[in-house]
């Protein structure tokens, strides 16, 4: 059976949180609190929906910052060459990670896909508006 949700629990979900290490769901079920019912506190508390809030930018600067630790990695070695089941590993982690970031703040880790509108041969758009009058004397 869940724990009732305390203010104490509160701030423990948030303190995990910001650590960006774990999800929502992993923490409830550590603490051993319902998700939906941290969530609905959320709701209907304003200051412990900023905290949550900051509590997950945090956790995904956080996160962000372990890219670099995973492409920094010492690799796994086997008779002087790089293990290529580690690099496999290694490169899925990372990728994985780049991806979730991406849908956790997507204007700041996501890919910029720029659309660009051009005339012939490269040139300006040439914009012509053409006002006709139709019948009447």
């Amino acid at each position: 059976m869940a724990k009732k949700l305390t203010k104490e629990l509160e701030a423990q979900v948030i303190h995990e949180l910001s650590l960006g290490d774990r999800s929502l769901r992993q923490i409830c079920e550590a603490l051993n609190v319902e998700r939906t019912t941290f969530l609905l506190h959320c709701d209907n508390d304003p200051l412990l929906a900023d905290q949550y809030t900051r509590a997950r930018q945090r956790g995904t600067d956080l996160a962000f910052d372990r890219l670099t630790e995973l492409q920094n990695a010492e690799p796994v070695r086997v008779d002087g060459r790089v293990d290529p089941g580690w690099a496999q590993y290694r490169r899925l982690q990372i990728d994985t990670l780049k991806w979730e970031l991406s849908k956790r703040a997507p204007r700041k880790y996501g890919e910029r896909i720029q659309t660009e509108i051009s005339g012939p041969d490269g040139g300006a758009v040439k914009a012509e508006v053409k006002i006709e009058f139709v019948g009447g004397e």
